[in-house]
């Protein structure tokens, strides 16, 4: 997770009141703020205020603004007047945060909301003083920012793909006099010449169309045999390779989501006609439809760079997101991470709590040794006891899907209902929702699912899709039990349906997001006797040595 700097994080805060004339920001910090941004950031909050009838008093709001690159968090307020027979005036407090810094908001929620309402209590009594006050609160959050990304920076765990310089995708093709031949790798120089063709020599061992591996000693592959139709091959076909290298390979969740994408792929590569023409540019002599050959040979290299966008790039997030799912899923295991964000615990101690509170039958190796792999919790020996350390706590949100707003902006003028249509069905969500344990768990378990996820990322990557272009879009492999899925998931509030301008659309209602946070203790004001910071500092030293370590600590302690 990257570090975020201080001037890339705050954008500003606005005070801003309700009236029978309408909203209007009164202060705002720092003052080079747009006025005319501030206004409709204002207008769009306080429309709250007249949907429902709904009390928002002491309540807090996030919505995205794509076209300012920023997320607002309003908490909303009242005023009682100097005039006992005058109405209360509802006010807002809105921070603005960069768009790309959501992880700031949702980490610290519950201290932003705090700051917020003492914030208010202030603005109330220093009614002359107010840009003063909010000046001030802004300084302070700028320090509490600095000391955010301070700890930030101690704490963060790199998740890296094991020797990523040899990830890539190769395709290879039967040729008529040679046998098998490499065509095109891609990244160029990521495998040597020798590799590539042992790689293609798969092609004489299988001829069954679908997916297999095979381990070689300085990469793993991923290969998908297929044919494609050719008015020149002998057999009326060429016989082709697609081979996805890694120095290590993927885990199975992993896998299985990278198979959907690389079948997509092939399915549009053999609706391509006379692609196959593409391997006859060399090694045949052939003179006549020269010009077609070069474009068709360079459509597949296209294509070759076009999967490893999709399957190898891309599965680094992809990998990320499901292994912070495979973590969550549990709830025993969510229960236990929250109670080790309010510091570390002796080993004893943490055996003894999960007993008592989660159950005697619960084994605490099977809780703690996933968090321990991942380099999201170590043991360190503290005054002569080994205790539990939390170097990260990972948490689930529900958020509005951005990507999707932003579609939705540019059929604006095609469309001009929808945008509106689905702001209103996602504000609705928003207004009651409040993330829980049990949530987390729900969505932890919806990413963890190999065909749910896909359901997502498509919806994610595509923002607003007809509802027959999308189920004609699903891989064909996942087809029947996605669209099985797609009611539950609408059910769940994930996808949402809509009917606009004659047409029936198939959206995000509610996009998931992960987040590796620092733990509360780390930063909180005042610590209590469990915590131990300095102990935290000599475990991230030996950080690199811990897992065999641990096990046997963890062997000895909970035998």
């Amino acid at each position: 997770m990257q570090s975020e700097k201080t001037d890339e994080i705050l954008d500003g805060v606005i005070y801003s009141t309700m009236s029978e004339l309408g909203p209007k920001p009164q202060v705002w910090f720092p003052e080079r703020l747009d006025y005319k941004k501030i206004l409709e950031i204002t207008i769009k909050f306080t429309s709250y205020l007249s949907v429902g009838g709904e009390d928002w008093t002491g309540k807090i709001s996030i919505l995205p603004f794509p076209a300012y690159r920023v997320l607002g968090l309003s908490y909303f307020f009242e005023e009682l007047p100097d005039n006992p027979s005058r109405k209360a005036t509802i006010a807002t407090i809105t921070l603005l945060i960069n768009e790309n810094s959501s992880n700031f908001f949702y980490q610290n929620m519950d201290k932003l909301k705090q700051d917020l309402e003492a914030l208010s209590e202030e603005l109330k009594i220093e009614t002359k003083r107010r840009r003063l006050v909010l000046s001030r609160f802004y300084f302070n959050l700028v320090e509490f920012i600095g000391r955010y990304e301070a700890i930030q920076k101690i704490t963060d765990v790199k998740e890296m793909i094991e020797e990523s310089g040899k990830n890539c995708v190769l395709l290879s093709f039967f040729h008529s006099k040679i046998g098998p031949k490499p065509f095109y790798c891609y990244p160029e120089g990521v495998l040597s010449e020798e590799q590539q063709y042992r790689t293609a020599k798969e092609l004489e061992l299988n001829f069954e169309q679908g997916f297999f591996t095979r381990s070689y000693p300085d990469f793993k592959v991923l290969h998908y045999y297929f044919e494609l139709p050719s008015e020149w091959a002998r057999g009326k076909s060429e016989m082709c390779l697609v081979s996805l290298i890694f120095g290590a390979m993927p885990p199975k969740e992993t896998i299985n989501l990278i198979s959907f994408r690389l079948a997509d792929a092939i399915d549009k590569l053999l609706q391509k006609p006379n692609i196959s023409k593409g391997f006859y540019k060399v090694g045949y002599g052939i003179k006549d439809n020269l010009d077609e050959i070069d474009k068709m040979h360079d459509f597949l290299q296209n294509w070759v760079t076009e999967v490893y966008k999709i399957c190898i790039e891309e599965y680094q997030e992809t990998s990320s997101e499901v292994k912070l799912a495979n973590i969550l899923r549990d709830y025993n295991r969510v229960k236990l991470m929250e109670k080790l964000s309010e510091g570390s615990m002796e080993l004893q101690e943490l055996q003894q709590w999960i007993s008592l509170n989660l159950g005697k039958n619960v084994d605490p190796l099977a809780l703690i040794q996933p968090l321990v792999d991942s380099n999201f919790a170590l043991v360190n020996e503290i005054s002569g006891q080994n205790h539990i350390i939390l170097l990260k706590e990972i948490q689930v949100f529900r958020i509005s899907p951005s990507s999707t707003l932003e579609k939705l902006k540019s059929l604006e003028i095609i469309y001009p209902d929808l945008l509106e249509l689905y702001e209103a069905e996602v504000q609705r969500f928003f207004r009651r929702y409040k993330p829980s344990l049990r949530d987390t768990v729900f969505l932890s378990r919806l990413i963890f699912d190999s065909v749910n996820y896909h359901i997502i990322s498509m919806l994610r990557e595509g923002g607003a899709f007809l509802k027959t272009d999308f189920e004609e879009a699903i891989s064909k492999d996942v087809r029947e039990i996605a669209l099985a899925n797609m009611e539950f998931l609408k059910d769940q509030n994930i996808l949402a349906e809509i009917d606009a301008h004659n047409e029936h659309f198939i959206l995000l209602k509610t996009d998931i997001k992960f987040m590796a946070t620092i733990p509360k203790y780390l930063l909180a004001e005042k610590k209590d006797d469990r915590v131990v910071p300095d102990a935290l500092g000599q475990a991230l030293i030996n950080i690199s040595k811990a897992p065999d370590r641990i096990r046997n600590i963890f062997r000895r302690w909970f035998a």
